[in-house]
C-alpha cells in the first residue's frame, strides 16, 4: 500500500497486470482506499481501474491494489 495525496474531487486509479510478459485479462483486483473495498476485474489488456468521486480536496488516501486468485 501507499499513501497518496489527492488535490481533486475525482481521481481514477489504474493498475496493469502482466505475467510472463502477457496481459492478465479477466483477473480479480481489489482496490482498498481508507478501509473501503472496491473489487474489480481486469480487461483483455490486463488493466483494472476504479474512479473515486466526491473527495475532499487535499485529502490523503491510503491506497492498495491486490491481485486476488480466488
Amino acid at each position: 500500500g501507499e499513501n497518496v495525496s489527492v488535490n481533486s474531487k475525482e481521481v481514477n486509479f489504474i493498475v496493469s497486470l502482466t505475467g510472463d510478459g502477457k496481459a492478465l485479462g479477466d483477473s480479480s483486483v481489489l482496490f482498498i482506499f481508507n478501509d473501503n473495498y472496491y473489487p474489480t476485474v481486469t480487461n483483455e489488456l490486463g488493466i483494472a481501474s476504479v474512479n473515486l468521486t466526491g473527495l475532499n480536496r487535499a485529502i490523503a488516501i491510503s491506497a492498495t491494489a491486490i491481485h486476488t486468485t480466488c
